[in-house]
């Protein structure tokens, strides 16, 4: 797959409310957890941390590929689904 179509994919994933409604849903579950544990729930407190890392991760990949495709057409300041379609 071209780095434009990519970014296209890309973009349109993180602008979908759904996507980013589960995002958000995510780590707000986890910052609960996180901030309702008790001080022997070391395991559960990691597992949280390591599911927020992940959406982080997840989240910087998408952008990553929209920067890509932003490169590949010439460095455009603004991305935009119009910009990246061919």
């Amino acid at each position: 797959m071209n780095k434009v179509r990519r970014a296209e994919i890309a973009k349109n994933t993180l602008d979908h409310g759904f996507i980013q409604d589960a995002i958000k849903d995510i780590k707000e579950h986890c910052h609960k957890n996180i901030e309702t544990s008790s001080h022997d729930q070391k395991e559960e407190r990691e597992d949280m941390y390591y599911l927020l890392r992940s959406v982080s991760c997840f989240e910087k990949i998408l952008f990553k590929y929209i920067q890509e495709g932003k490169a590949a057409l010439g460095g455009l300041k603004e991305t935009g689904i119009k910009q990246l379609q061919r």
